[in-house]
């Protein structure tokens, strides 16, 4: 019985053709689930426009999942904000506070004495609303709908599907 030893190089060229293999499949993969999904994407929208959840023969279950993303201007959107109380606008937006100068930021708080603007002067602030969030405000009447359209900055429907 002989055994075939296989050198490092040629183990390296099996796993090099191997990966570039799977590469090319996986592309092609990609672009018959993108060509199917484009072809559900139509016929759900043009058939079944209200419906969220579908059924195969087979017991497949299709979910239709929508998002909207909405980027607003944030200097017009906080001018709104402020025409709600303070505690609503709190519970509404969520804050992300960057530090732009860690190192600065440190230096100078081991300084003491801090100055509240010199602080804030080192940290960016990236606020976000939940589109949810926003609906609730409304369904309660503390603002109109119509009053966000000028802070609309751009809007954007993603549609998924998801299989059981």
């Amino acid at each position: 019985m002989t055994t075939k030893k296989i050198t490092v190089k040629q183990k390296t060229d099996q796993v090099i053709d191997e990966y570039a293999d799977l590469l090319t499949k996986k592309k092609s993969i990609e672009n018959d689930l993108a060509g199917c999904k484009a072809e559900l994407e139509e016929l759900v929208e043009s058939y079944y426009p209200d419906e969220k959840e579908f059924k195969s023969v087979s017991g497949i279950i299709l979910k239709l999942k929508k998002s909207l993303t909405v980027v607003y201007d944030p200097d017009l959107i906080e001018k709104l904000l402020k025409s709600i109380s303070k505690d609503l606008a709190e519970e509404t937006v969520n804050k992300k506070i960057i530090i732009d100068d860690y190192v600065g930021l440190i230096n100078y708080l081991s300084e003491c004495g801090v100055d509240p603007k010199i602080f804030k002067s080192f940290l960016s602030v990236e606020k976000t609303v939940k589109s949810a969030d926003i609906n609730k405000l409304h369904e309660k009447g503390i603002i109109e709908l119509e009053s966000l359209k000028p802070c609309i900055i751009s809007a954007k429907l993603s549609k998924s599907f998801g299989v059981k």
